[in-house]
């Protein structure tokens, strides 16, 4: 008996500081707001091409990766909304919205930029931009939020 009440207490003693130290712990929450680069999974595939290669192509195959039919799930769609608008960088020479080590990736990549990448860039957004088709859209739909639509209306313009 009295092993088994000293059993139970060093397992309520372990269970006690896991808690505390769990409600102690830093909570990290995933980043999410209306700017083409204000999410995480924008972040990710910034991370995973645009600072690792020297070459337009990266934004290409952002764009490809947003099928004509089908579905689309919102990582693909956050990365071409990124793609999206460093491409509307490379084709105005404006490269104020976009974070410091990105407009200097793009100023570096300014002679890559061709008319077709727009062109690429505007047929994913469109897709993105679906609410039948695009999970990223309907999120924004969910949320009621008008400002994300503004601006990718924004952005369609820019690389129009």
């Amino acid at each position: 008996m009295r092993n088994d009440l000293l059993y139970l207490h060093r397992l309520l003693q372990l269970v006690v500081v896991t808690v505390l130290g769990l409600l102690s712990a830093p909570v990290w929450a995933g980043t999410w707001a209306a700017g083409s680069f204000d999410n995480d999974g924008a972040w990710d595939w910034v991370g995973e091409n645009i600072t690792a290669t020297s070459s337009v192509a990266s934004l290409y195959d952002a764009f490809k990766q947003v099928p004509e039919k089908g579905y689309i799930d919102v990582d693909f769609c956050d990365a071409a909304v990124a793609a999206a608008e460093i491409t509307a960088a490379l084709k105005t020479g404006k490269y104020q919205k976009l974070p410091k080590e990105i407009a200097a990736w793009a100023k570096r990549n300014r002679r890559g930029y061709q008319p077709a990448l727009s062109t690429s860039a505007l047929q994913a957004l469109n897709i993105c931009m679906d609410v039948k088709r695009s999970e990223l859209a309907q999120l924004w739909q969910e949320a009621n939020d008008k400002e994300w639509i503004m601006l990718m209306h924004e952005l369609q313009s820019k690389l129009r």
